[in-house]
């Protein structure tokens, strides 16, 4: 590539060459360091190339090996211009060319984020914006530097990065923070553990609190299964006070959930024609152009669209941006679903249902989903039966504990009052 772009710039020119001694005169040639390529050999003459420079130099060696050479074309950036020489238009495009990619390239028109994953690019480029940093702008204008640490102190998941210019392309390379940040443990309230739903407890492992259930037991939504009230007592059983803490608990609970998912029994297919549009789109700036073949107004279309930003050469972009359309006609209508796509649809329901509540520590045991007939259209109605952590906090109210601390009292005072009367 490099060797056919120096023979283009230096030009080069056909030579056809006849005589009784050509193998003397490319011995000659080589002994004088001319170059000649892409030599083709006929019955009276052969063909080859040799740079404009060279020829000159090949024509002592015609004349040693008495040999007939003649021009039949000269091709290269010399000869394009001798033969343009008058066209001044022409030269001035060209000129005026050269002299508009120099005034771009000192503009960026391209930003590229790498690394980034929980910061998208939709917020780096809006804040870009607020920098007065994006597309359009001077590359002298941008401190890359000041910009990579703006971006560590207003974006505090990002840890390490990277902003540099290459071409008239402005590439920001970030590293975020993959740890979770640390929590800071604040104090428990007292509260109580109570069910969040109906259902039999199958294991239950209290760290602190008092249990008012034990596995096996029936319990409903609000019952409390620990207390947060734990009572001391003396050493004849009675309660002399009240221990709050924050209820804690491992619990497993069998339950059954019922959920349903209405569908229509009428589905929507979408059936393509074969009538297919096609069309370009130029952006440049401000401007756009579109031209595509005019569609029937009565019809429906769906269109794909695939976009490019022009590039000369690696990094060096231009403001300029190229589309291609694609339409396809198709229509609409409606059927039943079939037996097999009721099926499916059962399933996936199922299996949908399956991974939310995996998602949430529930483990399903059993499911039965049962199709019903609805006035607009059927119901998916699954029973599941689930094995999951059971147990929500329930703050004591200071009133309660306020209210058992006095029936407390009452109870120790009472006896006093008995010794009291007997002296």
């Amino acid at each position: 590539m490099r060797q056919s772009l120096t023979h283009f710039f230096r030009g080069y020119l056909w030579i056809r060459m006849s005589g009784c001694a050509p193998e003397r005169f490319f011995n000659l040639c080589r002994f004088h360091r001319i170059e000649i390529w892409d030599i083709r050999c006929g019955d009276q003459c052969h063909d080859f190339l040799v740079s404009f420079p060279d020829y000159r130099g090949i024509r002592p060696v015609v004349r040693k090996s008495r040999m007939h050479c003649k021009i039949m074309g000269k091709y290269g950036f010399p000869f394009f211009l001798y033969r343009n020489r008058k066209r001044k238009l022409f030269a001035a495009g060209v000129v005026l060319f050269f002299l508009t990619l120099g005034c771009m390239s000192r503009f960026i028109w391209d930003v590229t984020i790498l690394d980034n994953r929980f910061v998208t690019d939709d917020t780096l480029l809006y804040y870009l914006s607020d920098q007065n940093i994006g597309y359009g702008v001077k590359k002298k204008l941008v401190d890359c530097e000041q910009l990579e640490e703006n971006i560590r102190l207003d974006f505090p998941d990002i840890i390490w990065v990277s902003a540099r210019i290459s071409g008239n392309r402005l590439i920001i390379q970030v590293k975020e923070n993959s740890l979770p940040e640390e929590t800071i443990p604040q104090e428990e309230e007292a509260a109580d553990l109570i069910a969040d739903c109906d259902g039999v407890i199958t294991e239950m492992i209290v760290r602190q609190g008092k249990a008012q259930v034990k596995a096996g037991d029936t319990v409903t939504e609000g019952q409390i299964l620990v207390s947060g009230a734990i009572p001391i007592t003396d050493d004849l059983g009675e309660t002399v006070s009240w221990q709050y803490v924050c209820a804690d608990a491992d619990i497993t609970i069998l339950t059954v959930r019922e959920i349903t998912k209405t569908m229509q029994k009428l589905i929507s297919i979408r059936s393509n024609t074969g009538k297919i549009r096609r069309g370009i789109g130029i952006k440049a700036g401000p401007l756009s152009f579109v031209w595509m073949i005019p569609k029937n107004e009565d019809s429906l279309w769906k269109t794909f669209r695939e976009t490019r930003q022009v590039t000369l050469f690696g990094d060096f972009y231009l403001p300029i941006w190229v589309s291609t359309i694609r339409s396809e006609e198709y229509q609409i209508y409606e059927r039943p679903r079939t037996k097999s796509e009721w099926e499916t649809e059962t399933l996936r329901f199922a299996q949908e249902t399956q991974q939310n509540f995996a998602q949430k520590g529930v483990v399903i045991i059993q499911n039965d989903v049962k199709i019903l007939d609805s006035q607009t259209g059927c119901e998916l109605r699954g029973t599941f039966v689930s094995e999951e952590p059971a147990g929500k906090r329930q703050r004591l109210e200071p009133s309660q504990m306020d209210r058992e601390r006095s029936e407390l009292t009452e109870e120790t005072t009472q006896p006093d009052e008995r010794n009291g009367n007997n002296h």
